[in-house]
């Protein structure tokens, strides 16, 4: 017979415990009790697969408690176990132990503390009747009591980012949320906007509250969709909901988009258990041989005040953090995916398993066929401003309580005042047209980066806080410019030196790396294959490994734990890297974009010559050209930049700009020459390379190697290789917006494109400046087909806005030229085409509703049938433009001119022609009910009728043809 074991927790380095350890082991041999510990784990290490064995086997635990245990995060992970087993378990033996007095284990083994024994006291008459307890082997149940023992360390006791002094309950916010069924966001005929903050759409309610009255709800069978920006407490309140379901008896399963392998499995529950975790993803525990997610489980019920609901509840974080490899696209796999985890929580169920899904707003997420009109989807909103200045003196308390730890840091109250007074004058103030809003602020991450950032800064904290492209900046830049110590410590100048440049190609290198494996995480086999081959790593790092670099910036860096995580520096090199949370890795994305622009234009300035080539041809190595279309084309062709990315690199690009105006000045063509390298497909063709002897030889396309340097180096990670399709359509699409972005921040300035060769025909000569033509003379609708060629994009079809009128897909292309481009049928909805050159385009038929296209040149353009519904075209210059048939309902024509233009049987219905000019305009069979004409000019307009004019608004200033007189109704 085996005999019962016993799991003994205790803190490794403290002498008291360590006699308490020899006392208890010698009764256990007494009893003939085997005891359960590993004197070899040091504090640190990774829990080891024999180690949660133990927890989930043993007979009974013993926990020698006290104050110094209470500091062991080990120890405490230990006692939440521990005690997790006892709430589940009757039969479940737990005794606290106290080594010196005291009755200290952080309130963690509260259920079982009254039968606490101090060690003198311990007998082996105290433990006589755990003899007969039997052993266990790992089980679903036992797993499932892990599980549950992990949520509530995460929740109530894990220092948060691994490192602070508090943990996530002592700073959570309780976060607010707008409430609208999927219904009432998807009307057609009048939609409700779930970003809005007010009680027309969706109100202000407690999210925990809300969710919770949906789970105890018997008559309720959604799941329950829960969106919310980057930083916004999505992830933290699944911990929260997670431990109050715990409370009430519930059993929530808590599990990470990026930990499912939704390649690697066919059907729901083997995705499930596969991603369940019991502790850190680096450590590797036992997993039971039986099924975790049988249907005696998914059926069983619990009583509420309601009636009965089932016991559990899936909360599935972070659909955004999809891991994405080779060719399988988000949609396609939420798409798939999505639907099925519903159906398996509903299906044959008489009490549907509860399913919350958290994420980013994502439009395949409302595509992907999961959401009925009564489905709940609730907004997180930005925090109050109240709830800010709560949040910021919680944190300030919380380290000005803590005794000791390893990286001191404290908040000025001064900081607070600013973060408040900043916050508030906004929150109060919301300018829905501002496309530049502090709600940074209003989110509990970033509001926490910005007092820690704040903590170690001298700059200006008023203009830290406004913008947070640059709150990241100014993270990056403090924990690089000491080596990572985010102050002077005391390190000689030399040393602070070395170190700065360093971290910062580290952090830039790895933010590149996973961005181009479209993943969230690198393993540290990838990471070295990639670095072995980068000859700055050598550069940076002499001949010293990875690991040594990463074990050097460790050592030196405090601020660096706030912003990636090295998870091989335990010992587990199979897990690599990740970042603590994506903004930090798109930021460095785009910031590393910027580097390199940097390094391909140091010490240039002014214009560059075109390079001398063939349209077909390609550059040679060693020359400037074929750096910067390798460069640039490894880092822009494995993914679409997403609008995070975007609008980081946006703003540091215009910031540097601004600071160096005649290196951008050089940059800007030779993007440009980059820009008609792509668009000329040199990449896409072979190249004729000459040979020292015999005849020359065809190589093959770039393209190739595009592909390969796409994929995984590490031969044993599972790949999807990419279609070249998909490559060359983010590569240009990405190429086209920063060509366009600089073009934009420098037409004004005097200096025109070098030389105009045949190569440099993408550019138009405009008074004052250079304007970009991404099309050439007329090829921009096969460019943008070329970008629509991969079959799949993020944002819908090219031209079209990212979604929710939130940010403009081709925010960067308004003043652009497409002057006399064939653009028939083409999508431009929600496009920012400001001050855009459209003149004698061909925009039949083409979408433009809601297009930003103030101050654009339209003139003499063919737009017959087009949609410009919502458009906004105020100060447009439409003279000349055939306008027959478009539809401009709702339109914003202010003081646009539309001088001989044609609006033959156009729908002008609601628009606004304040202040429009229509002299010789065809106006006839038009229809501009309830539009505004105050002070527009209408004298000389064409087949203008009265009953048109007496359907709209004006007033004394509407300037009216002869024969039409003003209706009583307009204003005076």
């Amino acid at each position: 017979m085996v005999q019962p074991t016993v799991f003994i927790s205790y803190k490794h380095d403290d002498d008291a415990t360590q006699k308490a350890v020899a006392k208890v082991e010698a009764i256990l041999a007494e009893l003939g009790l085997t005891p359960l510990r590993d004197p070899k784990l040091q504090p640190g290490d990774l829990w080891s697969n024999e180690l949660y064995r133990w927890m989930m086997e043993c007979s009974a635990g013993i926990a020698l408690i006290g104050e110094e245990p209470a500091k062991s995060e080990w120890c405490r992970r230990e006692w939440w176990f521990l005690s997790e087993r006892a709430r589940s378990d009757a039969n479940f033996r737990v005794i606290p132990i106290s080594v010196d007095g005291t009755s200290d284990s952080a309130g963690i083994l509260k259920h079982v503390q009254a039968a606490k024994i101090d060690i003198q006291d311990l007998t082996a008459q105290t433990l006589q009747g755990w003899k007969s307890l039997e052993n266990l082997r790992p089980s679903p149940d036992s797993y499932l009591t892990a599980h549950r023992a992990w949520l509530r360390w995460q929740f109530n006791d894990a220092p948060m980012w691994g490192r602070e002094p508090f943990s996530l309950k002592d700073v959570y916010v309780e976060t607010e949320c707008g409430k609208l069924d999927w219904g009432e966001i998807s009307d057609r005929d009048n939609p409700k906007d779930p970003f809005k903050d007010d009680d027309e759409n969706g109100g202000r309610n407690d999210l925990a509250q809300t969710a919770m009255d949906l789970i105890l709800d018997p008559g309720f069978r959604e799941p329950i969709v829960i969106q919310g920006a980057p930083g916004a407490g999505k992830s933290a309140f699944t911990l929260k909901i997670a431990n109050e379901l715990m409370e009430r008896g519930l059993q929530p399963i808590l599990v990470r988009f990026r930990d499912f392998l939704l390649e690697h499995f066919q059907v729901a529950n083997e995705l499930i258990e596969d991603a369940m975790r019991i502790g850190s993803s680096e450590d590797q525990p036992p997993r039971p041989t039986d099924p975790i997610l049988t249907e005696d489980l998914l059926n069983k019920t619990a009583e509420t005040d309601a009636g009965q609901v089932s016991d559990i509840v899936f909360i599935l974080d972070g659909w955004d953090e999809v891991s994405l490899t080779g060719s399988t696209s988000f949609q396609a796999q939420l798409t798939t995916w999505l639907p099925k985890l519903r159906d398996y929580a509903n299906i044959r169920r008489n009490r549907p398993v509860r399913l919350i899904l958290t994420g980013r707003p994502s439009s395949d997420v409302k595509d992907s066929g999961i959401l009925n009109k009564s489905t709940p989807i609730l907004t997180v909103r930005h925090m109050r401003p109240d709830a800010l200045r709560d949040y910021a003196q919680r944190l300030t308390d919380h380290l000005a309580a803590a005794p000791e730890w390893d990286d001191p840091w404290y908040i000025d109250p001064k900081d607070i005042d600013i973060l408040f007074e900043t916050y508030a004058k906004w929150f109060e103030n919301q300018d829905e047209e501002d496309g530049k809003d502090l709600d940074v602020l209003g989110s509990p991450l970033l509001a926490f980066l910005a007092l820690r950032t704040l903590s170690d800064w001298d700059g200006d904290p008023d203009e830290l806080v406004e913008e947070p492209t640059y709150l990241y900046q100014v993270l990056i830049d403090t924990t690089v410019k000491h080596g990572g110590q985010g102050r002077d410590t005391g390190l000689k100048d030399k040393t602070v030196h070395q170190k700065g440049d360093p971290l910062r190609y580290l952090l830039q290198r790895t933010a590149s790396i996973i961005s181009i494996l479209g993943q969230e995480s690198a393993t540290f086999k990838e990471l070295n294959l990639r670095l072995a081959v980068d000859p700055e790593f050598e550069r940076h790092f002499g001949k010293a490994g990875l690991r040594e670099a990463v074990n050097e910036q460790e050592r030196l860096s405090t601020l660096m734990g706030l912003v990636v995580s090295f998870f091989f520096k335990g010992g587990n090199e199979s897990l690599g890297c990740e970042f603590l949370h994506k903004s930090f890795r798109e930021f460095l994305f785009a910031d590393s974009i910027l580097q390199l622009l940097r390094e391909l234009s140091e010490g240039q300035s002014g214009g560059l010559e075109a390079p001398d080539v063939a349209y077909f041809e390609d550059f040679k190595p060693g020359e400037l050209h074929y750096d910067a279309t390798r460069g640039l084309s490894e880092l822009l062709s494995p993914q679409w930049l997403t609008k995070e990315v975007k609008t980081h690199l946006f703003w540091l690009i215009k910031q540097d700009i601004a600071a160096d105006t005649d290196r951008w000045l050089w940059l800007r063509d030779l993007i440009l020459d980059v820009y008609i390298w792509w668009a000329e497909g040199v990449h896409l063709r072979p190249q004729r390379v000459r040979q020292r002897r015999g005849d020359d030889k065809w190589e093959p396309a770039y393209m190739q190697d595009m592909q390969e340097h796409a994929l995984p180096f590490d031969m044993d990670a599972p790949a999807n290789p990419q279609r070249s399709a998909a490559l060359d359509a983010a590569l240009g699409e990405a190429l086209m917006e920063i060509g366009a972005l600089i073009h934009a921040e420098l037409l004004d300035h005097p200096a025109q494109i070098k030389p105009d060769t045949e190569l440099r025909q993408y550019y138009r000569a405009d008074p004052g400046g250079a304007r970009f033509a991404p099309g050439g003379e007329s090829h921009f609708k096969s460019l943008m087909a070329r970008i629509n060629a991969s079959g799949w994009r993020s944002v819908g079809e090219f031209a079209q806005s990212a979604g929710e009128g939130t940010f403009a897909g081709l925010a960067a292309l308004s003043k652009v030229s497409l002057q006399k481009q064939q653009l028939i049928s083409s999508e431009f909805f929600a496009t920012n085409l400001r001050e855009a050159n459209l003149s004698q385009a061909d925009l039949y038929k083409a979408n433009l509703y809601n297009a930003d296209l103030r101050e654009a040149n339209l003139s003499g353009a063919s737009m017959q049938m087009t949609d410009l519904r919502e458009a906004y075209l105020r100060e447009a210059d439409l003279s000349g433009a055939d306008l027959s048939e478009a539809n401009l309902s709702g339109a914003n024509l202010f003081e646009a001119d539309l001088r001989r233009a044609n609006l033959s049987r156009a729908d002008l219905s609601r628009a606004n022609l304040s202040g429009a000019k229509l002299h010789r305009t065809d106006c006839s069979r038009i229809n501009i009910d309830s539009s505004r004409l105050q002070f527009a000019d209408l004298s000389e307009a064409i087949e203008l009728t009265q009953d048109r004019v007496n359907a709209a608004h004006g007033n004394s200033k509407t300037k009216l043809p002869p024969g039409l007189t003003r209706p009583d109704h307009w204003q005076n």
